[in-house]
């Protein structure tokens, strides 16, 4: 690696901190720099791991994550155990495994060597909310191992490295920040929290909202309501996928009226995201009087306005046959207008979800 190639490295190592989507070039470069296939950024969370690769490994890393792998990853157990983590350097499969190590090891016999790969330089780090950060270069075993030059040229650029990916991640922590004080200006009780529901920001008014929500162990939301919390835990899970429940009504008892709602609105392509920690804004929507209307479940649910005429035809009384009569619809139309609304507001039966609207608002 030329003097220069270096210098242009580190500017782009910076550059990517505050622009997320250079991360892949960068390693693209660091990989060349180091005759590597590849190069990739491996965050793993309390729950959930996320990456970002160089072009040369993205596709293997699709499969090594798909696989299961990610979950069997050895390295990071035992560089953990043998305290690697804690040394600021790269290092290799002889520093994890021994000399020979590799041959007694699934995730090379079976997926590394048949990848073509074999060898890798790679270092572990910290970042902010106590979450491990690997990086790593992956070359092919014939190619042999990484020589200690290039070990050396890699070491001399990890303070940039983790200095920028410190940065990255306080972006998006600035990002959820920024969500959350918004919602503060509007009067509305919010919190940013990660997909296992450890709570990473919030407002006044979330602290004061204590008769619907409390953080527990680890700092963890839980929702009073019981099967609202379940609600809320299984769509936070499932954060990362299109379609997940986005409002969560909320009672004070089962199968008493709602008083709440709680709305989870997901925040994608954080610069967070790289580093294995998908954010959601929880926000507590309460109604303040009887003069609540059709505007705030409309807003609340993200019913559409022909799925909110075919609630309020379901709150007075009406049949799905009744309501397409009178709206000149298919009664198959209606039904999955209907099936649409049961989904979006967390009800499982029609009386749930007559019971929900009356109690929220005059419709």
């Amino acid at each position: 690696m030329e003097s220069e190639d270096f210098e242009q490295i580190e500017t782009a190592i910076y550059e990517a901190a505050i622009i997320p989507e250079k991360w892949s070039a960068v390693l693209d470069d660091l990989a060349t720099a180091t005759n590597a296939v590849g190069g990739v950024f491996f965050g793993v969370s309390t729950v959930n791991a996320a990456w970002v690769a160089s072009g040369g490994l993205h596709d293997r890393m699709v499969e090594f994550v798909a696989s299961g792998w990610a979950t069997r990853n050895t390295r990071m157990e035992i560089g953990i155990r043998k305290g690697l983590h804690l040394m600021p350097r790269f290092v290799t499969e002889a520093d994890y495994y021994g000399p020979d190590g590799i041959e007694k090891e699934a995730i090379y016999t079976e997926f590394f060597l048949k990848q073509g790969l074999g060898h890798s330089a790679g270092t572990i780090a910290l970042v902010p909310h106590q979450d491990m950060l690997c990086i790593s270069f992956e070359r092919g075993l014939d190619r042999g191992p990484f020589l200690q030059h290039e070990l050396t040229r890699l070491e001399s650029l990890r303070p940039h490295l983790m200095r920028a990916s410190v940065v990255t991640a306080r972006l998006g922590l600035q990002q959820l920040r920024t969500a959350v004080e918004t919602l503060s200006a509007l009067g509305l009780p919010a919190a940013a929290v990660s997909e296992s529901g450890v709570v990473l920001e919030a407002n006044a008014q979330f602290a004061e909202a204590t008769h619907i929500w409390t953080t527990r162990g680890a700092n963890r939301l839980a929702l009073h309501d019981g099967l609202a919390d379940t609600m809320l835990s299984e769509s936070l899970s499932a954060l990362r996928l299109a379609r997940v429940k986005r409002s969560i009504p909320v009672r004070a008892a089962p199968d008493g009226p709602l008083t709440a709602v709680v709305q989870m609105v997901p925040m994608r392509r954080l610069a967070l995201d790289i580093f294995g920690n998908t954010a959601a804004i929880v926000v507590l929507s309460e109604p303040k009087s009887e003069d609540d209307n059709a505007a705030l479940l409309l807003s609340l649910f993200d019913l559409t306005p022909a799925e909110l005429d075919v609630a309020r035809g379901i709150a007075a009384g009406q049949t799905v046959n009744g309501i397409a009569k009178a709206r000149g619809r298919s009664v198959a139309t209606i039904r999955n207008q209907l099936r649409s609304v049961m989904s979006k507001t967390g009800s499982s039966r029609q009386i749930d979800l007559i019971i929900l609207l009356r109690s929220f608002a005059a419709v």
